[in-house]
């Protein structure tokens, strides 16, 4: 760890314990901030942020101390593996501060709820590490501490006082209220809204600049190693507007609104803007961990309908409803995709009555979505297999064709090239299944299929025995 020394003025790096007590800055960059190549050279005294760094290091002084840690010109940020470790390294670096100094350099006064500073991706983990936290405005007059500010502090951040106060109570806050603290946090490059969050949910991970979106689902990725919290898949579609306040309908699922489909994982903190007061229930989880698989994330959930997968969280302080979120049935091996809907839902638990937990798989890769020809499909037989009996659609050929086993329609891409569309289909209730051979060229939209007569409707239709069931 590199700190600069109040007194000369220099860079001088220490390791592990050998590390002296030292304050730390909390700042927004600005234009000519003093870097790692210039501090120890002649010039650096003339530049516009020469000034920020004197009074920090005065500020350091007055608390009795010998050393300031500035983010500017403590890092060498040349050397990737140099700037991976301080990101890592860096909720630690202000939890251990002796004094943290906020300088809010774009207000005036007590006008402290307008600063950008609360702004920022960066200083969320800057003001909920260190305990002892000292605010200054842009002319270095002390606005006051962490502890006199406290309530203010909540209320402009959403962060409850307790966490405040006491920093190690943000293990017991679910994920869903953790990324809410950063829903409305804005960083100047893109993989630095999820590299700014390692330190508020205690991951570590390498930092890969250039990828994009990819490092929020990286980091989320690395949460669900720790934790078997389902809010952090409580997320809403559009941060703009509250619609996570859904009431459950039964037999809705989220494809009714719109087609297409989502990722589990969310696609940025703004998606959790709403989801600050999902809790996971305090008992232990009804199935096995989850994990993210190359099936996508597999997980330990009741379905309903084969449209809505309840979560193990609930809205604090309310046990008679638990979030769902839409799903969609891919047709295969128990994949599902998260369906588009804007919102979770709020399932009353009497609708998850007799629901066993089912083992599924929700993807996490987002499809290419098109348009799809829908075409419904009725299987009769001289055998009676019931209206309850499930009916599946195993191995389509393409691949992208996608089953609804609810209505027992066939989604297929008006993309494919003409030619055969191979489906077997599987009925529960029933040993055998049949394979069908089905020309692409077909243009009615609604099929029955007698199973001893399937030849007067398709081609090269071959009855055959269905795995065991």
């Amino acid at each position: 760890m590199r700190l600069l020394n109040v007194q000369s003025m220099k860079l001088e790096e220490y390791f592990g314990s050998q590390i002296p007590p030292y304050a730390i800055l909390s700042h927004c960059w600005g234009s000519g901030e003093v870097t790692f190549e210039e501090i120890n050279g002649p010039s650096w005294h003339q530049k516009e942020g020469a000034k920020k760094l004197k009074l920090a290091s005065q500020q350091a002084e007055k608390e009795g101390l010998e050393y300031v840690w500035i983010d500017t010109c403590c890092i060498d940020k040349t050397s990737s593996a140099e700037l991976s470790e301080a990101i890592n390294s860096m909720y630690t670096w202000y939890e251990q501060a002796v004094v943290c100094v906020a300088y809010l350099e774009d207000i005036v006064g007590k006008d402290i709820e307008n600063s950008k500073w609360f702004t920022r991706g960066w200083t969320l983990q800057e003001l909920v590490a260190p305990t002892n936290i000292m605010f200054y405005d842009g002319l270095w007059n002390i606005l006051g501490t962490k502890i006199q500010l406290v309530s203010l502090l909540s209320r402009i951040t959403s962060i409850s006082e307790d966490v405040l106060v006491d920093p190690s109570r943000r293990y017991n806050a679910s994920v869903a209220r953790k990324m809410s603290w950063a829903s409305k946090r804005e960083t100047t490059r893109l993989e630095d809204v999820a590299y700014s969050l390692l330190g508020i949910f205690n991951v570590n991970m390498p930092l890969l600049y250039g990828e994009g979106q990819r490092a929020f689902t990286r980091l989320q990725e690395e949460i669900l190693k720790e934790t078997d919290d389902h809010s952090l898949f409580a997320w809403t579609v559009f941060p703009t507007s509250n619609l996570n306040n859904t009431a459950y309908t039964p037999g809705l699922g989220a494809s009714d609104l719109k087609e297409g489909f989502l990722s589990i994982l969310a696609e940025s903190p703004a998606n959790f803007r709403y989801s600050g007061d999902i809790v996971p229930y305090p008992s232990t989880s009804r199935g096995q961990p989850c994990s993210m698989t190359s099936r996508g994330l597999s997980i330990e959930a009741r379905i309903r309908n084969d449209d809505t997968a309840g979560l193990e969280c609930h809205q604090e302080g309310d046990f008679h409803y638990s979030v769902g979120i839409a799903i969609a049935y891919v047709g295969n091996e128990n994949i599902y995709r998260r369906a588009w809907n804007p919102g979770f839902m709020w399932v009353p638990e009497k609708y998850w009555a007799g629901k066993k937990t089912k083992a599924i798989f929700i993807a996490k890769n987002l499809p290419r979505i098109v348009p799809k020809n829908v075409y419904r499909i009725d299987l009769i037989s001289d055998k009676d297999f019931g209206n309850s009996a499930t009916v599946d659609l195993l191995a389509p050929s393409p691949r992208d064709c996608i089953w609804k086993r609810g209505d027992r329609t066939v989604q297929i891409s008006p993309e494919i090239f003409p030619g055969d569309i191979h489906m077997l289909f599987v009925i529960r209730s029933y040993s055998t299944g049949i394979a069908f051979v089905v020309n692409y060229t077909l243009t009615a939209k609604e099929y029955t299929i007698p199973l001893t007569a399937a030849r007067t409707l398709f081609q090269g239709v071959t009855p055959v025995r269905s795995p065991a069931l």
